[in-house]
């Protein structure tokens, strides 16, 4: 190797080049491109990856080139460009599928549990062994051009200098499309993984290249909580015992004789809401919610301090005994650092092998402590089979034909999702089934006559039903991910009844805390939401993910992205023609912001 230096930038040059490539994929999820939208991913990805590549050559190449043989050098920049293009191609599956990049978060999750979503069948192993085996050539590939071109006399100025040309022109036109509110542009920049490109808003408007200023709606997820506004005071109440079974991943159309036939009957003699919204498109964002009554912005300021829910330190101040049979284990996400913080000795886990073993574990736990428990009490029983899509083995299954795992490679906007579907509803099935255990342990035990039982789920499932090639949750805020059943069982309420108005699950604590723990606060002090009974003229709510929030308006959804510009979608995730700013948004901002200390 004649020139270590050079060899570096023609690593760049070509990494470059190789992941301008893999990155056509992002592309994937945006439809009917213009030339701008082109000509920016172009400049901007090529650039930002030239730039990448430069940090990884100079930083990781150049020190062993230096001081090292060839051969060593070679080797050792085939392993790091393996390294980098398999994790980019990791990175733009989750993207298609989640819209977001791969992140820590993520890792953890698939780590602790989640992996049993992701069930590599035989084929999909030879598929990603094929897959890896065409990176592993292609770096092959890269490395011999590498060393080829930097031994050669071939000039790197006019190659360099046309990537920081590019990275320079996609930075220019981020900025500009932010300054006017092109979303398609400003958008389509966050596609691009690790991407943080240029804003100049404020000085385009100085300089009158620009009418006016573009508002930044971001909101800050740190700072100290001033939650609740003030001390919770009680009257005196006679306290009934309340249960909450929730099942991930459930769908609010899944509520119906065929799907859940067991939920459905239970609904026809209790009430049911028809119009029932999660507070978020994720198993986090949909359990703070409830819990909380707050948007799940508000997470990572609650996290660090490990504030617990005052729905939860209210049920401990009036005596109630409290426990969580959850399938999933309640470290992750961290409810027992936030949620249920204040409760010592939680069960945070159950035992078996699959999800569909641990749910019998849970309701079997759930069994032995009901049948011991003394006081007023509350229990939170968590499912999570449908979320696996893992259902009973000595079932036939209900709906075929179906798949017997989920292939996330076979994933995309024209295939037929029906035998998808199936597995899922399948699954759906054996959820139905261990809540009519539930509720036959609590009627046989005489304990339904004093006791709330709230049904419902954190969160829905898409099979690409906007046809935007979205499966899953944590994609978007559309009725597909974020409508959910809601059948509630109270004493002493009449029944049967439907409830058509829209409720979120904001409103289930913020109706429980004064009618049943005898809350004399307003709502206000402790939750967003408002009562379950009372038709409302709401107009908006707020949803959220692990990276975004949203406002779902009844015609469109309007997101925050993470540099706090707004993006508009209808309620199919298209492109909105309506951009206005309504006084909505800004009370949106306002109860992100109220429980936080000035």
């Amino acid at each position: 190797m004649k020139n270590p230096l050079r060899f570096c930038i023609w690593f760049s040059i070509c990494l470059a080049i190789a992941l301008f490539g893999v990155s056509l994929r992002y592309l994937t999820v945006v439809q009917n491109l213009s030339l701008w939208q082109w000509g920016h991913f172009l400049s901007l990805a090529s650039g930002q990856f030239f730039v990448f590549g430069l940090l990884v050559g100079l930083c990781l190449i150049f020190p062993v080139a230096y001081y090292f043989k060839s051969k060593t050098t070679l080797v050792w920049s085939w392993l790091l460009s393996s390294l980098i293009l398999t994790a980019m191609m990791a990175d733009t599956f989750v993207f298609q599928l989640y819209r977001f990049h791969l992140n820590w978060a993520m890792v953890d999750l698939f780590i602790n549990g989640g992996s049993e979503v992701i069930h590599f069948s035989f084929d999909m192993w030879i598929q990603i062994l094929l897959l890896v085996a065409g990176i592993l050539v292609g770096s092959s590939a890269l490395v011999w051009v590498t060393n080829f071109l930097s031994n050669k006399t071939c000039r790197v100025l006019p190659w360099s200098l046309m990537l920081i040309s590019a990275f320079i022109v996609g930075n220019l036109s981020h900025a500009y499309a932010v300054a006017l509110q092109v979303t398609p542009i400003s958008t389509l920049s966050e596609s691009v993984p690790g991407v943080r490109p240029l804003t100049m808003t404020s000085f385009m408007a100085k300089m009158g290249w620009t009418s006016e200023k573009v508002e930044k709606v971001k909101v800050s997820e740190n700072g100290v909580m001033a939650y609740p506004l003030k001390p919770v005071n009680f009257k005196e109440a006679k306290p009934l015992n309340i249960v909450f079974i929730l099942s991930d991943c459930l769908r609010s159309d899944m509520l119906n004789p065929t799907n859940m036939p067991y939920a459905w009957k239970i609904s026809e003699e209790n009430i049911r809401f028809e119009n029932h919204y999660s507070s978020g498109n994720a198993t986090r964002a949909g359990i703070f919610g409830l819990f909380y009554g707050l948007p799940p912005s508000y997470w990572h300021s609650v996290f660090a301090a490990q504030v617990p829910s005052a729905f939860v330190t209210s049920l401990q101040k009036q005596g109630y005994e409290i426990e969580a049979f959850a399938s999933a284990r309640l470290t992750s996400p961290e409810f027992n650092k936030t949620v249920f913080a204040s409760v010592p000795d939680i069960r945070l886990m159950s035992e078996g092998n699959t999800s569909w073993e641990r749910d019998v574990d849970s309701v079997n736990d759930f069994e032995a402590w009901v049948s011991q428990v003394k006081k007023p009490f509350f229990s939170f029983i968590f499912f999570d089979n449908i979320h696996a899509y893992s259902t009973d083995p000595s079932r036939k299954p209900t709906f075929t034909p179906a798949w017997e795992t989920v292939n996330n490679l076979k994933l995309n906007n024209d295939l037929d999702p029906m035998e998808y579907f199936n597995l899922y509803k399948n699954a759906v099935v054996d959820t139905d089934r261990n809540i009519e255990r539930v509720w036959n342990i609590l009627k046989d035990k005489g304990l339904l006559e004093n006791t709330i039982v709230i049904i419902s789920s954190d969160h829905g499932e898409e099979f690409n039903d906007n046809h935007q090639n979205y499966w899953g949750h944590n994609g978007n805020f559309t009725d597909a991910q974020i409508k959910i059943p809601l059948i509630v069982h109270w004493p002493g309420k009449e029944g049967p009844k439907v409830y058509e108005h829209q409720t979120t699950a904001y409103d289930i604590t913020a109706t429980l805390m004064p009618e049943v723990l005898g809350c004399t606060n307003p709502i206000v002090d402790y939750s967003v939401g408002s009562s379950l009974w009372e038709p409302n003229d709401r107009q908006w709510f707020i949803s959220g993910s692990y990276q975004s929030s949203a406002i779902v308006e009844e015609n469109r959804i309007v997101l925050m992205n993470a540099s706090g510009f707004l993006d508009f979608k209808d309620r199919h995730y298209r492109e909105s023609e309506n951009k206005a700013r309504t006084p909505n948004l800004l009370q949106a901002i306002e109860e992100m912001s109220r429980y936080r200390q000035k």
